[in-house]
């Protein structure tokens, strides 16, 4: 294993390596990142006493992988509980002017006419609002539970969305389609018929 007599042998298996080196090349956490070990039991070894040190905890296996994972996880899971509570908020906010968010939406859909179903459509638009921010509440708190464990949970907030989206639009489509003005523009063959 020599390549001229009285060379030094070639290294093997990292024997010069730094430590960082080595757990660079192995891909084990830093020792500073591993779990810290538990005190010494009541009635253990005395100060005075010399015991022999305790075997290092062995590295978890992928761990340096599965970190820029949650970190993604945690990234994703937090922008879609961002955007649920955008649209909370600026749902919170049509609420607080249904006139103005009926006259849009009609204005959209291409109906003419004025919506008169102002009563029903502020307090579905309500209900609607106080339903997303529930799920949300319920959506955030969840999803925390689940970074606090180390888990997945960038689904939560997506799930919780679809959920709120769908009862939301149910509640909305309601009060919306409930107006005469509505009414009278689809049983004419409207285009919200394809007509």
């Amino acid at each position: 294993m020599t390549d001229s007599p009285g060379a030094r042998p070639r290294p093997q298996y990292g024997e010069y390596a730094t430590p960082e080196e080595q757990r660079a090349r192995i891909q084990e956490p830093p020792t500073w990142m591993l779990e810290p070990a538990a005190p010494p039991a009541p009635g253990g070894p005395e100060a005075g006493d010399d015991p022999a040190p305790a075997p290092a905890a062995p590295p978890v296996a992928g761990a340096a992988v599965v970190a820029p994972k949650k970190r993604a996880d945690r990234f994703v899971t937090l922008a879609l509980l961002a955007i649920g509570l955008y649209t909370v908020i600026s749902l919170a906010f049509a609420a607080a002017d249904f006139p103005a968010f009926s006259a849009q939406w009609m204005e959209t859909a291409g109906i003419d006419g004025t919506f008169t179903n102002i009563e029903q459509g502020t307090l579905m638009l309500q209900i609607s609002v106080a339903v997303m921010a529930a799920v949300w509440g319920i959506t955030a708190w969840l999803s925390f539970r689940l970074i606090a464990r180390g888990k997945i949970s960038w689904w939560i907030p997506l799930v919780g969305g679809v959920v709120a989206n769908l009862i939301s639009s149910v509640l909305i489509g309601i009060a919306l389609f409930s107006d005469p003005a509505v009414m009278d523009y689809i049983t004419s063959g409207g285009a919200l018929m394809g007509g």
